[in-house]
């Protein structure tokens, strides 16, 4: 049995709520840049995965309930916004929607500030036209599309030609060097980093460093459970606690059911150890590994 992948984003959504025919299709990935609506975007991203259990879920007004907690953190008692030009860094941005909010916050508060972000799976490769290839971060080839046949290492032995059409397909690749860019970052984040006015970095949670340089990292729905092992999420908040300038301050948390965020915020203290000093609906999930780090 075959696989098929669409390019129309609304006619996806409406076959894949179909029990039977929902199975049969995928959305192309050439086709994620096309999508204008921050909605349609939004649900496609959550169906796929880009590495493991990872995925891109997203949602505009997703961290709305935080908006006027960090807002007052950044420009309040002990203001995070004032004195020396601050640099926010967003991080694991999925496609970034979230972030224009944050930008766009944050500037009515009318200071001068820099926002950053980033996300190691920010876009995807792709070669061919009517036989077109799709290449992750890395360069491996992870989808095909052959006349909207999918080709797919990836989808289960119920399909059991896309399955061995992309095995033939690896066996042989040869990637181009003149591969095109596919961003799944959604076009409002893509203008204000064309424009200059936030700026993409290439940030890897697990090893990048970038010591004393942020003064506010928001780090949400990134370093959950089900994606990593605990040693590994220590390890990952080591490198941003490394990452903040002293007095700065972390904002990491996870979006449960029904759209909550469980969070809480951490300031670096002079010591370089992190404080929580609020929790946000109980707090971060993560407290108990955050527990090595604070004071």
């Amino acid at each position: 049995m075959l696989k098929f992948a669409l390019k129309d984003a609304s006619l996806y959504l409406k076959l894949s709520k179909n029990s039977i025919l929902g199975k049969f299709i995928c959305f192309r990935l050439d086709a994620l840049g096309s999508i204008n609506d921050p909605i349609i975007a939004a649900a496609i991203y959550t169906r796929h995965r880009v590495s493991g259990r990872i995925t891109k879920e997203t949602a505009p007004g997703r961290f709305q309930d935080l908006e006027a907690s960090t807002l007052a953190i950044l420009s309040g008692e002990r203001p995070i916004l004032s004195g020396e030009r601050p640099i926010l860094h967003d991080v694991a941005v999925s496609s970034g929607i979230t972030s224009v909010e944050l930008y766009h916050s944050v500037k009515k508060l009318g200071v001068e500030f820099q926002l950053f972000v980033s996300d190691k799976y920010s876009r995807y490769y792709s070669s061919g036209r009517f036989f077109c290839k799709i290449y992750g971060v890395d360069k491996e080839l992870i989808q095909a599309y052959c006349c909207n046949i999918l080709a797919d290492g990836k989808v289960s032995w119920n399909f059991p030609l896309s399955k061995i059409l992309y095995q033939c397909l690896r066996k042989l690749d040869r990637p181009s060097k003149n591969l095109s860019v596919i961003s799944l970052y959604d076009p409002k984040l893509l203008e204000l980093i064309k424009s200059e006015k936030v700026k993409e970095i290439t940030y890897d949670i697990l090893t990048t460093k970038t010591p004393d340089h942020f003064t506010f990292v928001r780090c949400m729905n990134v370093l959950n459970q089900s994606y990593f092992t605990e040693d590994k999420i220590l390890h990952a908040l080591q490198l941003i606690k490394t990452s903040l300038r002293k007095g700065g301050v972390l904002l990491l948390g996870r979006t449960v059911g029904d759209g909550v965020n469980r969070a809480t915020y951490y300031r670096k203290t002079e010591s370089g150890h992190l404080h929580p000093f609020q929790d946000i609906n109980g707090g971060s999930e993560l407290k108990h590994i955050m527990s090595a780090l604070i004071t």
